[in-house]
């Protein structure tokens, strides 16, 4: 009995140490794992390139918005007494006004056909409304678009009291009071107009534009400074590149039937 006791007992040592032989070699086999991404002020994610042809007979544009010159650096918002508000950050945001990611792209710019659609070409208001969030006393997005005639929802979601104002030259006045986490307003600007400054008047800090197109052929760059225009029908077009800080920008392209047409402009200073 000892002995195939003994038998027994090597054979499972054997068969042990053979399966974490095998499992070394294969773990040897799989692929290295990449570095962490470096974390910074403004991260990039790497350009995804331009999106797929359409096949339905529209045209795409695709583009960069880059920058020249040195890119200033992330200067933090100054909260003040708000401790609240500085509470809902482990590091202190940055002011978004001129934004250069780390490809040399800039951040919330906003592109849009500025002419060349066909003269009866009517826009189908889109009935998703757009959300401009008020998330941990900054506005979210800092640019945002909207066609004219669609809903954007002003929200707040943070504990603390905020209200949305603005003063709009085609549109008039508008300011909502919002005391609660979690409230939201809705609100409509019937008439295109680029560049509604928007604020909350209890923290003087947060500000972001509204930019209402009368058409839905518009894009606001992002992290990767790119910028994606679908569903044009074929033809000459006007871009306009508008930016809070470094003014605006135009250039002419040709939209083809079930291509994607790349561009792309670049801002100095």
């Amino acid at each position: 009995m000892r002995k195939w006791t003994l038998v027994s007992t090597g054979f499972v040592i054997a068969l042990t140490l053979w399966s974490c032989k095998g499992g070394q070699q294969q773990q040897t086999q799989q692929p290295p794992s990449q570095p962490p991404a470096t974390t910074t002020e403004h991260p990039t994610t790497p350009p995804a390139g331009p999106p797929p042809a359409p096949t339905d007979g529209t045209a795409t544009i695709y583009g960069m918005v880059k920058f020249e010159g040195t890119p200033p650096k992330p200067e933090p918002i100054n909260m003040g007494a708000e401790l609240q508000c500085a509470a809902m950050h482990p590091q202190p945001p940055t002011r978004e006004d001129l934004v250069v990611n780390n490809n040399g792209t800039l951040r919330w710019t906003l592109v849009y056909v500025k002419s060349g659609l066909p003269a009866n070409y009517k826009p189908t208001v889109p009935s998703e409304p757009v959300v401009l969030d008020q998330q941990g006393c900054v506005f979210h997005p800092h640019v945002v678009g909207v066609v004219a005639g669609q809903k954007i929802i002003f929200r707040n979601s943070d504990p603390v009291l905020h209200n949305t104002r603005g003063t709009s030259k085609n549109n008039g006045s508008f300011n909502y009071t919002q005391p609660q986490k979690g409230q939201e307003s809705e609100h409509v600007f019937k008439n295109p107009e680029l560049g509604i400054k928007t604020v909350c008047d209890v923290h003087p800090w947060m500000l972001s534009y509204i930019h209402v197109l009368p058409h839905p052929f518009f894009a606001v760059t992002g992290e990767d400074g790119s910028f994606t225009i679908k569903g044009l029908p074929p033809g000459k077009y006007t871009l306009e590149f508008v930016h809070e800080k470094l003014g605006t920008k135009t250039v002419e392209v040709e939209a083809k039937a079930n291509a994607v047409t790349q561009t792309e402009v670049v801002f100095k200073q």
